[in-house]
């Protein structure tokens, strides 16, 4: 009973330091890349980058200029939608490549971000696993008597396993 307590320490400890160093490089990471997106789109596209929301760097991604975008929205009736005219919502891509590799890199930040939320999910699993099996070392120790006793059931014709515990 004592050496298992030590190896579920360690195996719960180490998931934990893994899991944290794994959640911080992916949203570190992410905003590395969100970085890196910003000067890329104001290179490549006149953007002016401060201020946006995740929409706004969506919509730059798949349309090559804030014209083109704002004449397919006007076309579905879309009216809310639409960038105002002015630099603070301008984009034109200078090729199709660029923007295309933005979109690539977008969305590389964003599976990115999502990991780490995946990450997050899974620190908070491994606590829960963890509280489990504490309280159930807690509770091994006071068991006096365990045993197993298989029997046979001629009416069903099953073999039956009964666990007897006694604390």
């Amino acid at each position: 009973k004592t050496l298992q307590r030590p190896a579920c320490t360690r195996f719960f400890i180490g998931t934990e330091i893994t899991l944290w160093i794994s959640f911080a490089s992916s949203y570190l990471y992410s905003d590395i890349l969100q970085d890196r997106i910003v000067a890329y789109a104001a290179e490549h596209a006149g953007v002016e980058g401060s201020g946006k929301e995740t929409q706004f760097w969506i919509d730059i991604g798949n349309y090559d200029s804030r014209d083109a975008y704002n004449e397919e929205h006007l076309r579905w009736r879309d009216y809310e939608s639409l960038y105002p005219a002015g630099t603070t919502w301008y984009w034109d891509w200078d090729t199709d490549q660029h923007r295309s590799r933005f979109e690539t890199l977008r969305i590389r930040r964003d599976q990115w971000s999502l990991a780490g939320k995946f990450l997050l999910g899974g620190l908070l699993l491994n606590r829960v696993v963890s509280v489990i099996d504490v309280i159930y070392l807690q509770r091994i120790e006071h068991i006096k008597n365990v045993s197993v006793i298989p029997t046979y059931d001629l009416s069903y014709g099953a073999l039956k396993m009964t666990l007897s515990i006694a604390l």
